[in-house]
């Protein structure tokens, strides 16, 4: 069945700021056999402002516990320190997973991102149902 309507979202999110990607820049400590691996302290600081900023946009307390599509558009100022969308991607999906947003990252079936550049700096989400009997135009 092709349905051409738009479907509404479960969720649209605003995260405001430059996306941070979590697997640059890691920072090593300990040395021998003991070390910790931890991200970036520019991923750690926009990664606790993006989770505040989920949890406050959640104001249901949705937990999405079923298979969705997720639809991601990255605005940046201008191409400096560009990143990879799917790098961009995973970073967003950990967050909404850690904000008890989404049980899994696993339950995303299909996604569709894009970067765009002469903006000010956020990501912005939107997650549908997912039906695979359903074409979804977005």
């Amino acid at each position: 069945m092709i349905d051409s309507t738009k479907p509404k979202p479960l969720i649209t999110l605003t995260i405001p700021g430059r996306a941070m990607v979590l697997k640059n820049h890691k920072r090593i400590f300990g040395h021998g056999g003991k070390k910790r691996v931890l991200p970036s302290e520019k991923y750690m600081i926009w990664e606790n402002q993006a989770m505040f900023s989920v949890v406050k946009q959640n104001k249901d307390k949705i937990l999405i516990e079923r298979e969705i599509i997720a639809v991601y558009s990255f605005y940046f100022e201008n191409r400096s320190a560009e990143a990879d969308v799917s790098n961009l991607i995973e970073g967003v999906q950990d967050i909404m997973v850690k904000a008890h947003l989404l049980k899994d990252d696993r339950l995303i079936m299909k996604l569709t991102a894009g970067k765009f550049f002469g903006y000010e700096p956020k990501t912005q989400v939107w997650l549908y149902s997912y039906d695979p009997d359903v074409a979804i135009s977005i």
